[in-house]
This record gives C-alpha cells, sequence and structure tokens, in this order.
C-alpha cells in the first residue's frame, strides 16, 4: 500500500513515476494506487538483471515523461540459506538481481541524466549496511546518494 502525501498541495509538485517490475500485474495495481492518488504513474514490467529489458524500461521512461530527474534502483530479492547449504543458483541470481540490476539500470538510464545535465540517484538497502565509497557517492548507513553534474 502508498502512502497519502502528508501535504495537501503535494500532489502538485509529484514527480512522474515509473514503476519496474519482473511481475508487470505487480506494477500495474502500484501505479492504479498512485493515480488513483493524483499522481501520474507508468508501470513498465521487465528482470532487472536483462540488459535489453533495463535499456527498455529506461526509454519507456523517457518516451513517457521526455526526462529521468531521479532513479530509485531498489529492486531486490531476500532468498537467503546458510551460506554451507546455499545452492550456487540461488547465489548467482541474488548477485544478479541485488548488485547487476543496479548496476544496470543506472547505466541505461546515466545517458540521458548526464545529457541533460540533471538528475539524481538514490540508494536504498533494507537489511543492508552499506556506504556507497566504491562509487564515490556520500551516504549514510543503509543509504547512498549521488547526482549528475
Amino acid at each position: 500500500s502508498i502512502r497519502k502525501p502528508a501535504h495537501p498541495d503535494s500532489k502538485a509538485e509529484g514527480a512522474a513515476v515509473v514503476l519496474v517490475d519482473r511481475d508487470r500485474a505487480l506494477a500495474e495495481r502500484a501505479a492504479a494506487e498512485l493515480v488513483g492518488m493524483g499522481r501520474k504513474a507508468l508501470a513498465v514490467g521487465a528482470d532487472v538483471s536483462v540488459r535489453a529489458e533495463m535499456q527498455a524500461a529506461a526509454q519507456a521512461a523517457l518516451d513517457w515523461t521526455g526526462r529521468i530527474d531521479i532513479l530509485c534502483p531498489n529492486a531486490a530479492i531476500f532468498d537467503a540459506a546458510p551460506i554451507a547449504e546455499m545452492p550456487e543458483e540461488l547465489w548467482d541470481r541474488l548477485l544478479a538481481v541485488n548488485l547487476k540490476g543496479v548496476f544496470l539500470i543506472v547505466q541505461a538510464c546515466l545517458p540521458a541524466m548526464t545529457a541533460a545535465r540533471s538528475g539524481g540517484t538514490t540508494w536504498r538497502s533494507p537489511g543492508a549496511r552499506w556506504k556507497g565509497t566504491a562509487l564515490r557517492t556520500p551516504g549514510g548507513p543503509s543509504s547512498s546518494t549521488s547526482s549528475v553534474e
């Protein structure tokens, strides 16, 4: 469920949101909730671990809004197993979604954001604590933020 805006005028300042999920029906339900609140939302079905699908999602956002101002690559799966028992296929899927997926969508959106000389990216990692030092971005526990300069 999506929280309603705290301020009555906040929908006038709200962003057009593109929701990307492997389960398109789930993305469509979330988009419908946003639209029901007076927001603009588009659902896109795509697998974050597939480069072509992330490029298509970024293009859908550009076609629909004309620009990408904020990117929140928050896709993650939390299937877990003790490391001694974890099948290699599960490990590969965790890395493909939780790491490669972020890389692919940032790579797909960055050219448009750089060309516009605007936009920002925010990462949130529920259940994990890390800083974006490898990406040379400021941040604190559980988040990292960067912007296009």
